[in-house]
């Protein structure tokens, strides 16, 4: 009597024998198409056990299946990660429990439910996060974003690209007559740079005679600075993109 021949494949499924098949043995027979799908299957899962085992240096005797399961167990525990519910836990070799990664989801939506609508953030990469637009100067839907209407009733954010943020005055008097949101242009504060010579006649001339010549127009201008520096007046900065988060 020979036995079935074996095919090391997981075979899909278990041929069920018919009512109206004609029942013939032989390695292709029907009768022994089922036996023939679950040796196949068999002999497949051998095989990867087998190769589980090599790989973690186990040696193991075929025939003592409490040894088989023994490895297998010791493989399971090796490759495991113990869980906590620590939320400051800085270790690799430990996963977070279902309990600890939710405190930390809510966590987080709270966080950016914090975050009020329309207000400037400051973001370090060119991609924009979900829920949040650059503030560029666009028209936005208010029907979509009710909230952002009520701050920006035009529905047309400012563009802050190349922009900085200035406190409002709001009747301190240092940056006066200023209306919150508006623009303001770059400027030096008045002052003025001169070389001047007085008369070539008169003797030497002290404070008094400097300023009777200057309102008399007897002074000369014979030199003074030259145009300096590049193309705007600009404190040293580094470059975010504004985003706001947008509902």
């Amino acid at each position: 009597m020979a036995n079935l021949e074996e095919q090391n494949s997981f075979d899909e499924g278990v041929y069920q024998i018919e009512t109206d098949d004609v029942v013939i043995g032989g390695p292709e027979g029907v009768a022994n198409k089922s036996a023939k799908n679950l040796t196949n299957r068999t002999s497949w899962m051998k095989t990867q056990i087998d190769n589980v085992v090599l790989s973690a240096g186990l040696e193991i005797d075929d025939s003592n299946l409490s040894t088989l399961a023994e490895a297998l167990a010791s493989i399971v525990a090796a490759n495991s990660s113990s869980l906590s519910s620590a939320l400051d836990s800085n270790r690799d070799d430990v996963g977070a429990t279902s309990e600890a990664v939710k405190i930390i989801n809510d966590a987080l939506q709270n966080i950016q439910s914090l975050m009020l609508v329309g207000v400037p953030i400051p973001w370090p990469l060119p991609v924009i996060p979900p829920e949040h637009l650059e503030m560029r100067g666009q028209a936005f839907d208010a029907s979509s974003f009710p909230k952002l209407a009520l701050l920006y009733p035009s529905f047309t954010l400012p563009d802050m690209r190349g922009e900085f943020i200035r406190g409002w005055d709001n009747g301190r008097g240092v940056d006066i007559s200023r209306v919150i949101g508006s623009s303001q242009l770059d400027e030096f504060k008045s002052h003025q740079h001169d070389l001047s010579q007085g008369p070539l006649t008169g003797g030497s001339g002290n404070q008094n005679q400097y300023a009777s010549w200057w309102k008399t127009g007897s002074l000369s201008r014979v030199g003074g600075t030259y145009d300096a520096g590049g193309s705007e007046t600009r404190p040293r900065n580094i470059a975010f993109m504004y985003i706001m988060r947008a509902a």
